[in-house]
Parts: structure tokens; sequence; C-alpha cells
């Protein structure tokens, strides 16, 4: 793997955790503007990369766990989660939807979006993951949660491959173009 290649893969990790931060506190859009969302910026602050496992490329990205009877900052929502938590839960939502949008792509289905963008399948999301798959034939994506606040199942795969790139690209196409015709 060339430099340029693992830069793209970290700017394609970075587009996606960007995607879902805006998806978490924009809910209802499916097209998400460049830096337009300071929240979600401000979010992308907050999140490192861990230190990669030996004799292997990934990236991690690990966002502070608070535990669950802290009342301090940045906790919201009626379970009282941290806006992290909340951010890489809307992640993990849309990453599960993304089996039943690449079914609807390729199957030619009627693609009813508010389905998709209400788990946080947007454009920019489809358009990180294509540009990730586009780099490297194949994609795990791992969602861990940590202990001191568990959810089951405690750590989920989701795993992608080249193939699939025309299909997440014309979904954001899709959602583009639903967006544009919203607004004429």
């Amino acid at each position: 793997m060339t430099i340029q290649q693992g830069l793209d893969i970290v700017q394609g990790a970075k587009n996606l955790l960007l995607a879902a931060a805006c998806s978490h506190f924009e809910p209802h859009k499916a097209v998400f503007r460049s830096g337009v969302n300071r929240d979600a910026v401000e979010f992308l602050r907050t999140v490192k990369l861990k230190t990669p496992a030996e004799g292997s490329f990934l990236v991690s990205l690990v966002s502070e766990a608070i535990a669950p009877d802290q009342n301090g900052e940045g906790l919201v929502g009626s379970n009282h989660e941290p806006t992290s938590r909340l951010v890489f839960r809307k992640l993990s939502q849309a990453l599960a939807k993304t089996n039943d949008l690449t079914e609807c792509i390729n199957r030619q289905e009627e693609f009813k979006e508010n389905d998709f963008i209400s788990r946080g399948v947007t454009a920019n999301f489809c358009e990180a993951i294509a540009s990730i798959l586009e780099v490297c034939e194949n994609l795990e994506i791992q969602v861990a949660w940590a202990r001191i606040w568990p959810v089951e199942p405690q750590t989920v795969r989701y795993q992608f491959d080249e193939s699939e790139v025309p299909l997440f690209s014309e979904a954001a196409k899709l959602f583009r173009r639903k967006t544009l015709n919203h607004c004429t």
C-alpha cells in the first residue's frame, strides 16, 4: 500500500465519521456541505487515531468513553448519553442499514430515502464508503462499545468489498438527486 493510498483510507474514515456526526446533528438531511455543520466538525476534533495493530494496516478511531453515572457536559438525550456515543450509535445504525441499501439499488426498487436518512445513510456516507473501497479491495468496519457502558452486542463487524463501489456511488447520486428535486 502506498502512502497516498493510506492517506486516502484515513480521509475516507474521517469522512464516514463526519457523515455520521452530521446525520446525528441534522437527522433529516440527505446531503451535507463540507464544513457547514459546526457541531459535527467540533465533534471530529475530539476523535483520536488509535495505534494500529502490528503487521496490519488499520485505522482505529477512538472516542472517549464517559461513564453513565456522570452528569457532566456533553451528555444529551433521554439516556443521558454523551454526544460521542450518539454519533457512533448513528454510524452503527447507518452501517447496519447498508445491506438494505445495496439490495434496493441492485434490484432497482423504489428508493425511499427517508428510510435510510433516518438511520444515518446519506450521500456523504455512501461516498465515504465508496472512496475507501476504491483504495482497498475489502473493508471491515468494527464498532466496539466501551465496557463501562456496554451495548449488546459488544462488538459488531460490517464488511464490504470493491464490487459494491458502483452501488454506493449510485446511492449517493440518488440522495443528491432527491435533494435537488426537493429544492426546485
